[in-house]
């Protein structure tokens, strides 16, 4: 019998199959990682906007396959190469400094409002100064036109101004008014300046009445003139007629007030009345009642240590009321007589303060009667011994105008010492003298809580000579009088600009200085 082949396993070949397909399959994908993607074969490196973040950018970086090290560095190439010369800057950095533009302009955009924050149309809003940045306390004026924009329908208004205070520095603050016929006045001497639109809040002020009126409560003088204090910022447009003689306005703020009347007319000649003190409260109604009285005369003359005749006299008195810094004043002025004797008429009854000068003299000042009037502040606890101890502490220091009492003719003696003198050295920055540069000094009198004044009377500017001295005459005694410079081409340095140098005058001495000016730019 024929031998017979053995017979295969159905079972057997079914496995064979299986492992050839899964080989074949093992091999194809490893033919297909090697071979390029047709799709981005052909787009360079160099394209890839590395500003625009792609979707595998927001992909955590544990989840992304290591590209090639080939495929690394062809990114890498498209990264662009910094200068080493070039020093980069980072966010911190701070911004380069800006140029000074006398002509540049900001705006100043302000929404104007009632209490109800209703918009207020035809408001007129006006910028009068400036304050500059390092120079707060300041006050510059304007090199534009003090120009007043109203309000539109929105009650918005747009007021350019000029972004530089001088070439030293930028406009911060600025002195800004806001009027309207039927509201208080908005005045602000400091209102600073930011980003983006101001809302400015006008309110309703309250109903006052005032009668002004001479010899009895029935005689109404009708054209009486009113003055307050310059805070309230109400001139006598503000004020309207009444068929019964009176004057009333509604736009006084509420607080504390002064007020005054004066007169002058050919029947009862000249009249004023008290500096009267009051206060508002909020949307409140006042009857004021203001009594014309006689005014007097003062006489005086300036003591016996100045030398007759008398050369350039000139007294100068101003009568005054306040509380706090807060009051009314009115000032007053007349020659001195070559035999030192002066007159000064048509004075309400008031206190106040008085100076004087001449050539080679000026008024002294003298100790404070009070601890109040030397304008320390007191702790209200203190006992009497507490307050005596402070008082002595100061009590012969000079610091005040000698004071007055204006209640009738008398015989007012004005104390009088040398004046002083300042002396300034006008150079360059190489230390040559600087010829016709005008040095003008700053000297001034302080009035108890209604301000200071530059002391009148004289110019207070010499013009330097071929040597560069310039002198200053007739200074009054002072610890720190300021004083600068100005040139054709030539002007204080940066330094003095912020601050402006001052000098120390001492009676019947000469104080000397130089002054160092540099070229315009």
């Amino acid at each position: 019998m024929a031998a017979t082949p053995p017979r295969r396993s159905p079972r057997l070949g079914l496995v064979v199959l299986v492992v050839v397909a899964l080989l074949a399959i093992g091999a194809w994908l490893r033919w297909s990682e090697r071979a390029p993607d047709p799709a981005s074969a052909d787009v360079p490196a160099s394209s890839v906007d590395a500003s625009t973040p792609s979707e595998s950018a927001t992909t955590p970086a544990a989840a992304l396959d290591a590209p090639a090290a080939t495929e690394r560095s062809a990114v890498d190439t498209a990264i662009p190469v910094v200068d080493a010369t070039e020093e980069p800057r980072t966010p911190d950095d701070p911004p380069a400094p800006e140029t000074a533009d006398l002509a540049a302009r900001d705006v100043l955009v302000v929404r104007v409002v009632d209490e109800l924050e209703a918009p207020i149309f035809d408001a007129s809003v006006t910028i009068r100064g400036l304050r500059k940045q390092g120079d707060e306390g300041s006050w510059y004026s304007r090199r534009d036109t003090e120009t007043p924009l109203r309000t539109d329908r929105e009650g918005r208004a747009r007021i350019p101004y000029e972004r530089w205070t001088d070439l030293d520095a930028k406009t911060v603050r600025v002195d800004l008014v806001v009027e309207h016929a039927d509201f208080i006045p908005f005045n602000d001497s400091s209102f600073e300046l930011s980003p983006g639109e101001h809302v400015i809040t006008l309110q309703q002020g309250s109903m006052v009445w005032v009668t002004v009126w001479h010899g009895s409560r029935d005689r109404v003088v009708a054209d009486a003139r009113l003055a307050l204090e310059w805070e309230a910022q109400l001139g006598a447009s503000a004020w309207r007629r009444e068929p019964d003689g009176r004057l009333s306005t509604t736009k006084l703020a509420p607080g504390p007030h002064w007020i005054t009347a004066t007169h002058a007319g050919s029947e009862l000649g000249q009249l004023a009345s008290d500096f009267t003190p009051f206060e508002l409260g909020k949307h409140s109604r006042l009857d004021l009642e203001l009594e014309l009285k006689p005014l007097v005369v003062l006489r005086g003359r300036l003591d016996d240590a100045v030398p007759r005749p008398v050369v350039g006299g000139l007294v100068t008195l101003n009568l005054h009321a306040n509380r706090g810094n807060q009051g009314l004043s009115s000032e007053h002025s007349a020659e001195v007589k070559p035999d030192g004797t002066f007159e000064l008429p048509n004075l309400r009854s008031a206190s106040g303060r008085v100076i004087a000068i001449c050539d080679g003299w000026v008024s002294k000042q003298v100790p404070p009667r009070t601890i109040e009037e030397a304008g320390w502040q007191v702790d209200a606890s203190a006992s009497g011994s507490e307050r005596q101890a402070q008082f002595d502490a100061i009590r012969d220091t000079p610091s005040r105008a000698q004071p007055v009492d204006a209640s009738g003719a008398q015989d007012l003696v004005v104390l009088m010492e040398p004046s002083g003198q300042l002396e300034v050295r006008v150079s360059d920055e190489a230390g040559a003298p600087l010829a016709g540069v005008a040095v003008s000094a700053w000297p001034n009198v302080y009035w108890d809580g209604v301000g200071s004044t530059i002391v009148p009377g004289r110019d207070w500017t010499a013009t330097t000579d071929v040597d560069g001295l310039a002198r200053i005459t007739n200074l009054p005694v002072d610890d720190g009088v300021m004083f600068g410079a100005q040139g054709a081409g030539h002007q204080l340095r940066k330094a003095d600009r912020g601050r402006y140098p001052n000098a120390k005058i001492e009676s019947g001495k000469t104080t000397r200085y130089e002054l160092v000016l540099e070229k315009l730019p």
